[in-house]
């Protein structure tokens, strides 16, 4: 028994050891940081331009205005709708409706 108890030691021992030098491997080629020091902390267009202020604001792709997203933008055409005009985002579609009531 005694022999048995002092091989499961040793066994124990040698894994611990293995264990750290798996742990000092992945320090060494920075395994252990996961996603911090790569890429950008908030999300950005193609050409660069930040999608969120630095206090998580929206800014708008159409106006690039913070505050309000794209779909949401005062400035988007279409936004103002004349009276008993019919808008439905689709130009070619807006103008028919516009030239069968006349």
């Amino acid at each position: 028994m005694q022999q048995s108890m002092a091989d499961l030691q040793s066994e124990v021992k040698a894994m611990r050891s293995e264990l750290q030098l798996m742990r000092d491997e992945r320090r060494q080629y920075g395994g252990g940081q996961g996603r911090q020091g790569k890429g950008s902390p908030r999300p950005t267009t193609s050409n660069g331009d930040p999608t969120f202020t630095e206090e998580g604001t929206p800014i708008c792709f159409k106006c690039r205005k913070p505050g309000h997203m794209r779909r949401n933008c005062p400035e988007k055409r279409g936004n103002t709708t004349k009276q008993n005009e019919v808008t439905t985002g689709n130009d070619q579609a807006s103008e028919m409706g516009v030239a069968l009531r006349q």
